[in-house]
């Protein structure tokens, strides 16, 4: 089931979720690994992240962020 086909919760469905849900498992998410690239343009520094697959990729699935916005959640946590 694609992303679209998906239907929002609702409060009670999220309400019966765990406190620490698992991500792929509880969630639906697929984790992926992304490559990070900096880049810099007349505006500054910038982060690029960039999957894997080529394929999402031709279909504009990239992330481009301000490093401040940007944080290690494995050593956040």
């Amino acid at each position: 089931m694609s992303y679209t086909e998906k239907t929002h919760p609702t409060r009670s469905e999220w309400a019966q979720k765990a406190e620490d849900p698992d991500l792929e498992d509880d969630l639906g998410y697929e984790l992926d690994n992304w490559e990070m690239v900096e880049a810099r343009n007349a505006e500054g520094e910038q982060l690029m992240f960039l999957p894997n697959d080529e394929e999402m990729i031709k279909d504009e699935a990239f992330i481009v962020a301000e490093p401040d916005a940007v944080c290690d959640l494995v050593e956040s946590v």
